[in-house]
């Protein structure tokens, strides 16, 4: 059997982001939250359909909620899918509601994830659905133990910063989405761009502390700083130069670079490999 949830209040309008619905596979259990979003009178439903069937859901039972108190801050969920807790996903940040915070003065938000060690993570960030290029960057966080999500809008307005996930070891299956965050912005002040990452980066817990502006500026010196832990070897290319063997030391890789005119890459070696993999590209202007 499927289930589905919804809230409603006395005018028959769904309230949105008021609920989290999931199989608890440890106790083998359906558990689902509602969360009025004001005083008055609610309807919780839950609907159901059998697996094998293709029609549509229909109502099991729904439940009359009378709210005579509400928290000063609405609690609210993000929509996470079933797999999320199945991977055994724990949302740390944002708490209690669905939507990181936005500051206008910031050019990004952020997302902490805690996952085990067998889920690969990654992200993105849509506006009506079309995705912002090097609008993300998932990386893991040493010092929190948790994965960070950074999310940077180039535009106001809605936006749906969309969190995936796949077990590592499982070739054959892409990343699927398993929690969205709605996001609405309403202003900006300096948009950004990340660097570009490859999964490499994701899968061996690489972390960038600077720069995270993935844009550089030409004829300036910039000091690179990043986690990568377990590496024999850290390079970077810039065109035609190539600079190796300086500034690592299992796990923290820092240097300064000139840059030209030639977008930066920075690529890994390890013990067991032959060949240098690239994790960080960052491009220049």
């Amino acid at each position: 059997v499927d289930l589905l949830a919804e809230l409603k209040n006395s005018t028959n309008t769904e309230i949105p982001y008021s609920h989290q619905l999931y199989y608890d596979r440890h106790e083998n259990i359906w558990r689902c939250k509602f969360a009025p979003n004001n005083k008055g009178n609610f309807y919780a439903t839950i609907l159901a359909k059998k697996k094998s069937e293709r029609g549509l859901y229909t109502v099991a039972v729904t439940f009359p909620i009378e709210v005579n108190h509400i928290p000063s801050s609405n609690l609210t969920f993000p929509t996470t899918l079933q797999s999320f807790f199945d991977y055994d996903l724990k949302i740390k940040s944002p708490r209690s509601r669905a939507s990181p915070k936005w500051s206008e003065k910031s050019s990004y938000t952020e997302v902490l994830i805690q996952a085990p060690d067998d889920i690969q993570l990654s992200s993105s960030i849509q506006r009506n659905k079309i995705p912002v290029e090097n609008g993300s960057l998932t990386q893991y966080d040493h010092e929190r133990q948790l994965w960070q999500f950074l999310f940077a809008p180039e535009q106001t307005g809605s936006h749906e910063l969309i969190i995936f996930a796949k077990r590592i070891n499982d070739k054959a299956t892409a990343a699927g989405a398993v929690a969205i965050f709605p996001l609405n912005v309403t202003k900006v002040e300096q948009p950004m761009k990340f660097p570009l990452t490859y999964t490499h980066f994701e899968t061996t817990k690489c972390q960038i502390y600077n720069p995270l502006y993935g844009i550089l500026k030409r004829n300036t010196t910039v000091a690179i700083h990043c986690r990568i832990p377990g590496a024999k070897s850290v390079m970077i290319t810039a065109g035609a130069r190539t600079l190796r063997g300086e500034g690592y030391t299992d796990p923290i890789f820092q240097r300064e670079i000139t840059v030209g005119s030639e977008e930066i890459i920075v690529s890994v070696k390890y013990e067991q490999t032959p060949h240098y993999t690239t994790l960080i590209k960052y491009s220049v202007e």
